[in-house]
């Protein structure tokens, strides 16, 4: 009876994932903005063909990352159309060995990293407003530095 209990668990939970990730295809179908996915294998062309790359570091079983994940969102709609940086995220669930490459420990982590190089981590408050509001003070900052050189 335990054996059939347990398949029945494990079923219900595959299906709860098949239907999270129909979800998150169903929005980015619709028009909705959705991160864009870093994986092993896209991640070094991602960062070659963007100068500003701001990554969340993530986990689907962290209680954290959950609370981020609307949060990253709207940050991810606000720069959607601006070719300065881009906004991506990686589950480490999956590449666990590429957030270890880039020392993540804690999630959810936020980095921006600059031509393709860790650059800074941002530690301030995870409100849509102050990472909006982080982002765009650093492309104001980036575009001054990198004018006067």
């Amino acid at each position: 009876m335990t054996c059939l209990k347990l398949s029945f668990f494990c079923l219900f939970c595959l299906l709860l994932k098949i239907s999270v990730i129909g979800a998150k295809v169903a929005s980015s179908e619709s028009g909705e903005y959705v991160s864009t996915q870093l994986t092993s294998q896209n991640y070094k062309q991602i960062f070659k063909n963007n100068r500003y790359v701001f990554v969340k570091f993530f986990t689907e079983w962290c209680a954290f990352s959950k609370k981020i994940y609307d949060i990253w969102e709207l940050v991810g709609e606000k720069y959607q159309d601006q070719s300065d940086v881009l906004i991506a995220e990686i589950d480490c669930g999956p590449f666990k060995p590429l957030c270890q490459k880039f020392a993540v420990r804690e999630y959810p982590t936020l980095i921006m990293f600059r031509d393709g190089k860790r650059f800074e981590r941002y530690i301030g408050p995870r409100t849509s407003n102050d990472i909006i509001n982080y982002v765009k003070r650093f492309i104001e900052k980036r575009k001054l530095k990198d004018g006067a050189q």
